[in-house]
């Protein structure tokens, strides 16, 4: 039996009115890889919930994917698409 994964996105905030501005998909190969930048939680293996990612995860992120994230403006999670 095959274990299907759920679809994986970094999602940007407004830091002033929390609403969600910016969405970056990340294909099974490229969240295989931002998987071992976020810790999960004990209860999470798969990453199912939403992480708040900090500037040392987002520049690890921006290696893997080329894309720069303004952290200035939003603030980022590793969440499922």
């Amino acid at each position: 039996m095959s274990k299907r994964q759920l679809p994986h996105q970094v999602a940007g905030y407004d830091r002033e009115t929390e609403v969600l501005a910016v969405e970056y998909d990340l294909d099974p190969a490229t969240f295989k890889k931002v998987k071992k930048v976020v810790v999960a939680d004990a209860d999470d293996p798969d990453l199912v919930g939403s992480y708040p990612l900090n500037n040392s995860q987002l520049r690890a992120i921006t290696d893997i994917t080329g894309v720069k994230f303004d952290n200035d403006r939003y603030e980022f999670f590793l969440e499922p698409g």
